[in-house]
């Protein structure tokens, strides 16, 4: 189907992303199934504001159920992002209705295609790991414009916003630019578990019998990564909380929610590593090796039986911890709207605060959990 102004300018955008020639996009668009996909969000037909286009192999579940590149070169795939098996793997474009917010009434104005470009279409392009792109969006790009510092003229940076409110979404701003930057780095900066490498003796299909008898060195070779598990998973746990929260440097209270908020995102991210396939499978080995005859495997049954005692003081220790985190998180949210006065407001309306924020604490106090003990009553009422 013949390509307009618009297309062409679609195509080449993303052509010039993927290192590709503009005759590669421009055949994959001009398909029946692609081009009326693009045509129903152009002229307003679609539920959704953007569209992504990837340039790359598609995903086959293998044997194992999990997603993997398929053979052969990559294919132009165009979608809103709501599938999950079109997973971003190197990177993607991205196009975007500018003005649907402002139409009444929900209707939507068609995109001009004869024209290559003008304000109505957004385009961007986004890496694999869309929260480090927005992330470096917001700190190196809109936090320079919105004028986060102090010394901008409020009026030539808000323009519609009086004072208070311009000073209000600024710290709000930022609040949330911190917050998102240290959910991105609890996901690269957590404990990360090793993996068990890959093997050509597939478990699933061995009884536990076999596997104890002709493959040991997969038995001890489990063992000794659930060992290394149970290592770092309990040396994090056994850091003391007082030594991880003088890392902070901001000693106001706002540093509270934030230490607990990333202790919750670590331990989030342990378990969800150990839900993995992967790992499951080297659990449900162990733990059937436990099972067989003592004669099989005499050693190895009893050095299997040993870790997987430890860990499970461990697993405990896991869920207490996640518990407690998520408990204080829960109960020190609750604090945000007393606490953001004592950063951006004047001292008369601090004073107005207080009482508001005390009974806060004390419900706090009264009845949450984990944060009512006077260690963390103490560390709180000093920052």
């Amino acid at each position: 189907m013949a390509l307009n102004e618009r297309h062409k300018w679609m195509a080449a955008n993303a052509a010039s992303s993927f290192g590709v020639q503009d005759r590669i996009i421009e055949d994959y668009i001009g398909e029946y199934n692609n081009l009326k996909k693009i045509n129903d969000f152009l002229e307003g037909r679609s539920k959704h504001r953007h569209l992504f286009i990837y340039f790359q192999r598609p995903d086959i579940p293998n044997e194992m159920g999990e997603l993997v590149d398929a053979k052969g070169d990559p294919k132009v795939m165009i979608t809103t992002g709501e599938h999950e098996d079109m997973r971003i793997k190197s990177r993607a474009v991205f196009f975007v209705r500018a003005n649907d917010g402002a139409a009444e009434h929900g209707e939507k104005k068609p995109i001009r295609l004869d024209v290559p470009s003008d304000g109505e279409l957004l385009f961007g392009e986004m890496a694999a790991s869309p929260l480090e792109s927005l992330n470096t969006g917001l700190l190196s790009v809109f936090q320079p414009l919105i004028g986060v510092p102090a010394s901008i003229d409020v009026e030539s940076a808000v323009s519609n916003c009086d004072s208070d409110q311009a000073v209000h979404f600024r710290a709000e701003f930022q609040r949330f630019t911190t917050d998102l930057s240290e959910g991105v780095r609890s996901l690269t900066d957590g404990v990360e578990l090793p993996s068990p490498e890959a093997s050509d003796v597939d478990v699933r299909t061995l009884p536990p019998q076999d596997v104890a008898r002709d493959h040991p060195k997969l038995v001890e070779e489990y063992e000794k990564l659930l060992e290394t598990w149970c290592q770092q998973i309990e040396q994090y746990l056994e850091e003391t909380l007082e030594g991880q929260q003088k890392e902070s440097g901001d000693p106001g209270p706002r540093t509270e929610l934030d230490f607990w908020r990333n202790r919750l995102q670590k331990i989030t991210s342990i378990t969800e590593q150990l839900r993995s396939k992967e790992r499951k499978m080297v659990f449900g080995l162990l733990q059937a090796i436990t099972r067989v005859s003592q004669d099989v495997a005499p050693k190895s049954r009893q050095t299997v039986f040993n870790t997987l005692r430890r860990w499970k003081q461990i697993d405990i220790a896991i869920t207490e911890a996640f518990n407690e985190a998520k408990d204080n998180v829960k109960y020190l949210t609750t604090l945000e709207k007393f606490i953001e006065p004592l950063y951006v407001s004047t001292p008369a309306a601090i004073v107005d605060t207080l009482p508001a924020l005390m009974n806060a604490v004390k419900m706090i106090h009264t009845i949450a959990r984990y944060y009512n003990t006077t260690e963390r009553m103490t560390n709180l009422f000093a920052k």
